[in-house]
């Protein structure tokens, strides 16, 4: 049965919640030493405790062994004025108890639609609806592509592929790209910038061809794109194609380690422009001798802060930086730009010209989000509570195209098998699984059918994070976080997979344990009020 919002009680912020996030993280410890307490049958002491806190350890012990979930709804506001629309707006905690009622004022940027206590069955009143997608109008820059610098020809192969106005990283690193400067492309994902690094490049591949007749050599490509997975490397070369397509023709490659090693030689031995590659396979061709670099103008580092995290990417890196003619110049892009990240590049390359786009670090408006609450005595209750709660969500959006992110490979099987046996009932929808633990063939099978659709309606790919790194699912509609993730990028990065492009729109269910229940708010309090989320 589904209780009615709980009573509006006015919790006027204490004194201790206006303090630091330490401060607020030892409260939820404090509630979490209660909990356990209160399952070993101690008493707690009442000495030093202001009231509030005394209240929540009196409620964990007569509660604390009853499993429950709780639902937020919660939908950004973009445009001009949204910040104005809440009441104070500043950045603290705004007095919402982990475990009891939430206070009235919503978040800066942010509209609290309902909260629904949800004990053991769920209703319409859930409000999972799928969110209609509209068109966001701060995607685009207020330049053409023409002057941001492109030609006529890449004009038109660009609008072949249905663009027609450039994005602002587009625009903003266009004419950097194309004149060869040193540059970082960071903007928040589904904003365009594997095309904001491609377009200028097949623009300068396409001009020196036909003002000096520059072209590729056999095993020596004017540029290269790396990219830190093959399923991402293969999207890039399909982009580069497609702008071929559109009437900028030149030669291109993708070499990783799902391909067979002697197509790869002979695609390097006839000759090319562009080459797109995997770190590990590009050294491997290196050291070959089917690969050299002395021809290279232009060398991309696509997702670079997960890379330059890589031990094994590093040997890699000083060959290329070692291995260029002077005067190559070096673009790195990535959605998310933890700081040591920027230092090492600004340091590594003192004249690196920056494009940021408006949106990085700041979650896509129109999305809407959806805050599920899991709790449960025992870590077996708390996924039996998840397991319901993921059914409902996937029930309530009716999305034909679902992607549902874990932590490890053991949680996707436990998803995975969770949602085969509804499969096998014919309850629910075709399940597909993404993940390091399956072959390269599988991932790749698996990935082509959720894109392309195949003959089921609805369809559910559970994955780990190697699904949020760049990859494009502009078919998806709906998100669902079953675990929550570690760090602020990688929450930036699953949720960007949805309200990607202009069109925007979509869904996405975080599901939380108590202890990460109020992080989560914070992060979609400062994120959705269109502040950015700091990245260390």
């Amino acid at each position: 049965m589904v209780a009615g919002p709980r009573s509006r009680r006015d919790f006027s912020t204490p004194r201790e919640w206006q303090t630091s996030p330490d401060r607020k993280w030892s409260q939820l410890e404090e509630d979490e030493r209660a909990s356990a307490m209160a399952k070993r049958g101690e008493a707690a002491t009442d000495e030093g405790l202001t009231a509030r806190r005394r209240a929540r350890r009196e409620w964990w012990a007569a509660n604390g062994d009853k499993a429950r979930t709780r639902i937020s709804t919660w939908r950004a506001r973009s445009g001009p004025g949204a910040a104005a629309a809440a009441d104070g707006g500043d950045d603290r905690d705004d007095g919402d108890d982990p475990y009891g009622a939430p206070s009235a004022r919503p978040a800066a940027g942010a509209v609290m639609e309902k909260v629904i206590e949800v004990d053991g069955a769920w209703h319409d009143q859930a409000a999972l609806g799928r969110a209609a997608g509209q068109a966001r109008t701060d995607f685009f820059a207020e330049v053409s592509f023409a002057q941001a610098g492109a030609s006529e020809p890449l004009v038109r192969a660009l609008a072949s592929l249905g663009v027609d106005a450039p994005s602002h990283v587009q625009a903003l690193g266009y004419k950097r790209v194309l004149h060869g400067q040193d540059c970082l492309l960071a903007d928040r994902t589904g904003s365009g910038k594997t095309l904001a690094y491609l377009a200028p490049i097949v623009q300068r591949i396409h001009e020196q061809e036909a003002l000096r007749g520059v072209t590729g050599e056999p095993g020596a490509p004017l540029a290269i794109v790396l990219a830190p997975t093959s399923e991402l490397a293969t999207q890039a070369l399909q982009t580069a194609r497609s702008l071929a397509r559109g009437g900028v023709p030149f030669r291109s490659a993708v070499i990783t380690g799902d391909h067979p090693w002697r197509t790869q030689r002979e695609a390097l031995g006839a000759g090319l422009e562009l080459l797109v590659s995997t770190p590990g396979r590009l050294a491997s061709h290196l050291e070959a001798g089917t690969l050299a670099l002395g021809a290279v103008q232009t060398i991309v580092v696509d997702e670079v802060d997960v890379l330059l995290e890589d031990e094994d990417f590093q040997p890699v890196w000083k060959a290329l930086r070692e291995g260029v003619p002077r005067g190559a110049s070096f673009v790195f892009v990535t959605a998310t730009l933890p700081k040591p990240t920027e230092d090492a590049l600004r340091a590594a390359f003192p004249g690196l010209k920056l494009a940021k786009g408006p949106g990085l670090h700041m979650a896509v408006p129109g999305v809407r989000h959806v805050l599920v609450e899991c709790a449960g005595a025992s870590a077996d209750v708390a996924l039996r509570e998840k397991l319901g709660a993921l059914d409902a969500s996937l029930a309530q959006a009716q999305a034909r195209r679902t992607l549902v992110f874990c932590n490890s490979i053991d949680d996707c099987r436990a998803v995975e098998n969770h949602l085969q046996r509804k499969e096998r009932r014919r309850e629910a929808y075709r399940v597909l699984a993404y993940h390091a633990a399956l072959t390269p063939q599988r991932r790749r099978a698996h990935l082509q059918e959720f894109v392309d659709g195949g003959s089921a309606e609805h369809l559910v790919l559970v994955a780990t994070d190697r699904a949020s790194r760049g990859i494009d699912f502009s078919c998806a509609e709906h998100v669902v976080l079953f675990d929550f993730p570690r760090r602020g990028d990688e929450w930036l990065r699953r949720v960007g997979r949805v309200g990607r492009g202009a069109r925007g729109g979509g869904l996405v269910t975080s599901l939380v344990l108590p202890y990460q229940a109020m992080r989560a708010r914070k992060m979609l309090h400062k994120t959705l009020g269109q502040e950015r989320l700091w990245i260390g």
